[in-house]
């Protein structure tokens, strides 16, 4: 849902700029920042995409050793 949101905004301030860019004398400031805010959110999709993958590891090796312990625990 997040990512939802920061991809709305994205398109928003990347289409305002290009557009902007387009009656300016020089357009490359705009283009940076249309452009720029791509890489922005590139970024940190892939952060968040990274912890996601490292909590869900996390809960497999919690998962594993509580699956071992109470095993374990059993037997006596």
């Amino acid at each position: 849902m997040k990512t939802a949101i920061y991809l709305i905004i994205t398109i928003f301030i990347s289409t305002g700029a290009l557009l902007g860019g387009l009656n300016m004398k020089n357009p490359l400031p705009a283009f940076l920042i249309g452009f720029g805010i791509w890489a922005v959110f590139i970024r940190g999709y892939l952060k968040r995409s990274r912890e996601a993958a490292e909590r869900r590891g996390n809960e497999r090796l919690f998962q594993a050793h509580m699956r071992a312990f109470y095993r374990n625990r059993q037997r006596y």
